[in-house]
């Protein structure tokens, strides 16, 4: 649903223009983010727990699993209750760092369409901005390479914009983008060329961002002056 002018929930308010319309903000995807850290997480959970119960053997025991471990070896004289015990602590903090990582990652990243350009905001403190004015955008891609990608309803987006006069050889330089579709590519970033990654609803602000282009267009045709 569209903010009043000029209001906005993700941006910072004093970058927008006055009178400037949001017609769409969203943080990148939780699933994008979080999906491997939420599967990852129960089959660390029940690790830990297994090594827990040779230290405290109150707790109940996991068949097969605890007499197992009690039954291994020493290993240079250290228990294998010890040696796991230290590889559920190190798999453990690496967990945490990864969640925390991934949380700040999907925090600082903020994505807005407006009446006149979209944006791409970056960082919690300092922050980057990145912009397209909506009337030069030329084309808009959907890629969702994964099953995962349709079933959760995210994906990437690929925005192509020219200048008002078209340089030479441009044209040339996003036909040898169409075959790319990892926003990770040498090449995916080129001059004129944007990408949103792990973007929910992503047809939704395809088409938002296309009916603001047509909108603009009508309220000024190229080379008109401005309403």
């Amino acid at each position: 649903m569209p903010l009043p002018p000029g209001e906005s929930r993700l941006l910072r308010r004093h970058f927008l223009a006055s009178g400037e319309q949001v017609l769409l903000e969203t943080h990148p995807s939780r699933w994008w983010y979080f999906f491997a850290p939420s599967a990852a997480l129960p089959f660390l959970l029940f690790f830990d727990y297994v090594v827990l119960t040779r230290v405290n053997t109150t707790l109940p025991q996991v068949p097969y699993l605890s007499s197992w471990l009690a039954g291994l070896p020493r290993m240079d004289g250290y228990s294998a209750t010890y040696l796991f015990g230290l590889i559920a602590v190190a798999l453990t903090v690496f967990w945490i760092l990864w969640d925390l990582g991934r949380t700040y990652a999907w925090a600082s990243q903020t994505y807005a369409v407006t009446d006149d350009r979209i944006i791409q905001q970056t960082g919690l403190v300092r922050h980057v901005i990145q912009e397209i004015p909506i009337r030069q955008i030329r084309d808009v891609d959907v890629f969702q390479r994964s099953l995962w990608a349709r079933i959760l309803r995210y994906g990437n987006l690929r925005f192509k914009s020219l200048s008002e006069i078209d340089p030479p050889g441009v044209a040339s330089e996003f036909s040898a983008l169409e075959n790319i579709f990892n926003p990770m590519h040498p090449l995916a970033k080129r001059s004129g060329v944007e990408w949103w990654v792990g973007v929910p609803n992503p047809f939704l602000i395809e088409r938002t961002v296309e009916g603001g282009t047509r909108a603009a267009f009508a309220a000024r045709p190229p080379g008109g002056p401005a309403p």
